[in-house]
């Protein structure tokens, strides 16, 4: 799905925030962010900042590309 120097926003679930910081209302999707290398059909490496407190080893399933995301706002205020 993803290849080398993608860009793709990563969707974050509550036990990769901060303790005390998670709240269901926050924005949960982050990024841009790079991809780094595939490792499986469905992992991949991602730089990651290091404020998120997780590995850069991300399954596909908590990550969406970032033009689609940009291609969906950009439709959803017109």
């Amino acid at each position: 799905m993803f290849e080398v120097d993608d860009l793709v926003c990563v969707i974050l679930i509550c036990d990769r925030f901060i303790v005390g910081k998670y709240n269901k209302l926050k924005e949960m999707k982050i990024g841009p962010y790079e991809v780094l290398q595939k490792i499986k059909n469905n992992t991949y490496m991602i730089r990651l900042p290091r404020h998120t407190k997780t590995s850069d080893g991300l399954n596909i399933q908590h990550s969406t590309s970032y033009l689609e995301e940009e291609q969906n706002s950009k439709t959803s205020t017109l």
